[in-house]
């Protein structure tokens, strides 16, 4: 194993090798002597990340004393996973802040932020052109919302799209490629996300996101186009991990708002909105997780 630090730094394993991983290998680095990585995929273990070894799991047994910090959005599922193999005590067990995840925040890139902003306007302009009813969503509209700029801790932009308008959305994806490209004068490729079961309002093997990434990634965000499945109550939809649902009343009418030089659409009830899904969406957290959302429902594995 690697010791990248000093001894007097606190012990710690990464669970998770992937994009994830290494981004929070780089926020942790400093604060903590990494030990190793553990993940499920056997294919890793013969490899490793800036000198530090993947694991299976069952090497924890040899290090109880050492934090172990999820670097993935099923967190939940990896806990349950850990604590019944029993290596590790339940305080030992940590999810990390979304921004540890992420490996360029907006708050690293000053210069960038106003492209950032250009994307979203894109995208959005892509969508009132194809007539889709749509609205700024998550942390991009807590961020424009209430502090009348994008997060400095989060690293992407959220839109929300209706479901009934998903395959002309998938269909037209090539011209947002080509608009992006236009705007940016860099490539961009939109992938379909698809649901594995079912939630609410949400059908197995449906369409969940469209997610639309930059090549040029270390200077443009990418942008998640949540889909949402609504009927008269509840407006669901679904990331790979969990479940998430609101009441429809909420977003069931678009206003425009004025922020940032741009004309963006938000739900009419924003501050219900974001409080139904942050609670406390007032006070700003730069240690925000997936976690701290409460109108979820984690999946099984």
């Amino acid at each position: 194993m690697k010791n990248n630090v000093n001894t007097q730094q606190e012990d710690a394993f990464i669970f998770g090798a992937g994009t994830a991983g290494q981004n929070a290998y780089e926020n942790l680095k400093l604060n903590y002597r990494i030990l190793g990585f553990i993940d499920n995929d056997k294919a890793k273990y013969q490899s490793n990340i800036d000198g530090i070894s993947i694991f299976p799991a069952s090497i924890l047994s040899q290090h109880s004393h050492a934090t172990l910090f999820i670097a993935s959005e099923f967190f939940e599922q990896i806990r349950d996973q850990l604590l019944s193999l029993r290596f590790l005590s339940a305080g030992k067990i940590k999810p990390l802040p979304s921004r540890l995840l992420a490996a360029n925040r907006f708050e690293h890139e000053h210069k960038s932020t106003a492209r950032a902003l250009d994307v979203l306007a894109c995208c959005c302009e892509f969508l009132k052109a194809l007539s889709v009813k749509h609205h700024i969503d998550a942390g991009t509209l807590l961020g424009l919302y209430r502090d009348k700029q994008l997060i400095p801790w989060d690293d992407d932009l959220d839109i929300a799209i209706d479901a009934s308008f998903a395959p002309v959305v998938q269909k037209a994806l090539p011209q947002l490629e080509q608009q992006l490209w236009l705007k940016t004068h860099a490539k961009w490729h939109a992938q379909t996300l698809f649901t594995v079961g079912s939630f609410g309002n949400v059908p197995e093997n449906a369409i969940r996101a469209f997610k639309i990434v930059c090549e040029n990634a270390s200077e443009l965000p990418a942008v998640d186009f949540f889909v949402k499945y609504v009927d008269d109550k509840y407006s669901d939809y679904s990331l790979a991990s969990r479940g998430i649902r609101m009441p429809a009343e909420l977003n069931a009418t678009i206003q425009s708002y004025l922020c940032c030089n741009y004309s963006w659409p938000i739900p009419a009830r924003t501050a219900d909105y974001l409080q139904q899904h942050y609670g406390d969406w007032e006070t700003p957290n730069p240690d925000w997780s997936l976690q701290d959302l409460t109108n979820t429902q984690v999946f099984d594995e």
